[in-house]
């Protein structure tokens, strides 16, 4: 905060590192609403947030918590409660807060919408999440499968990207040989001083222009093997890793595999969901085409476009 302070200040801002602090750990500006009528409690406000929940949260995991001035306590997250807020009551729409019933020890989800008592155990509704969960992982006998189609995808949507970069790549080779070239040439005295600083400071920032380009590209297959491979896994062991994680990474992979969080319906006592991942929402598909009662000869041409590795370009091994 005050690195920031600074260069703000720096800006034409001032404003002190102790009220950056303040304003970083207000839960308005990511769209929550606290007040001392209802301590302890939050509530999803109807006002756009400035900035997401997960900014707000990697803002704050690295700030020391002090006491807070106004006599209440804001509890945004609960290890008992990892679907808080992002389960809305599939009845009204409203986004889920979280009790406990101290005298049972239990946890339960509720509704916030006056008159809506949507209230429900928080265990049946996380059982009820794990099974939707599961149905999105992946079953590791087609992990192969999957990361061959995910190659092929990656490197059709991006052909004419990594061209560009791969051209930007044996242009620096160019380059540089050109920057040895003329430093030889000074040594050995071909060339006088002034005529090699002309061409070597020419070279020198069409080198740093083509390092630039290569280093920022949003595209790069350089460790795509990595990725994909950290993917896969991701799937295949979905549900233990999510078991498994504290608060802040069982809302991430919640929110990596279900954007739009989920819906709790308590006539039903079923959970759904409106919207998944598309990379996610292509398994249960490919279980069911290699299920063994499906005919033999079928290729995977299911929700991924029909993929073909691009002719005549071989990605770069950097």
């Amino acid at each position: 905060t005050v690195e920031i302070s600074r260069k703000l200040a720096d800006l034409g801002l001032k404003i002190t590192d102790k009220k950056l602090c303040d304003l970083f750990q207000n839960t308005f500006y990511c769209g929550v609403i606290t007040s001392e009528l209802i301590p302890g409690e939050t509530i999803q406000g109807k006002h756009e947030p400035l900035v997401s929940i997960d900014t707000f949260l990697a803002v704050n995991s690295v700030s020391k918590e002090r006491p807070r001035q106004k006599g209440y306590k804001v509890q945004l997250h609960n290890d008992e409660l990892p679907l808080k807020v992002f389960t809305s009551c599939d009845h009204c729409g409203t986004p889920m807060t979280g009790y406990v019933v101290k005298k049972k020890g239990l946890y339960y989800y509720k509704c916030r919408s006056k008159g809506c008592a949507k209230n429900r155990n928080a265990n049946v509704v996380k059982e009820h999440f794990e099974e939707l969960l599961s149905t999105y992982q992946l079953d590791n006998r087609y992990s192969e499968v999957l990361a061959t189609q995910m190659k092929k995808l990656f490197f059709t949507l991006n052909e004419n990207k990594l061209k560009e970069v791969q051209t930007y790549k044996t242009n620096l080779t160019s380059v540089q040989n050109k920057l040895d070239s003329i430093e030889e040439r000074y040594v050995l005295g071909e060339i006088d001083k002034p005529i090699f600083e002309k061409y070597q400071s020419k070279y020198t920032e069409e080198k740093l222009r083509l390092v630039d380009f290569i280093e920022n590209s949003a595209v790069s297959s350089s460790n795509l093997e990595k990725c994909i491979d950290y993917a896969v896994n991701m799937s295949g062991n979905l549900l233990e890793m999510w078991r498994k994680a504290d608060i802040y990474g069982k809302q991430t992979i919640q929110s990596t595999v279900f954007p739009d969080g989920i819906r709790y319906n308590r006539d039903l006592d079923t959970v759904r969901t409106d919207r998944v991942n598309v990379y996610f929402s292509v398994i249960p598909t490919l279980s069911a085409h290699f299920s063994p009662k499906k005919q033999k000869g079928k290729h995977f041409n299911n929700t991924f476009p029909h993929l073909v590795e691009p002719e005549g370009f071989e990605p770069s091994s950097r």
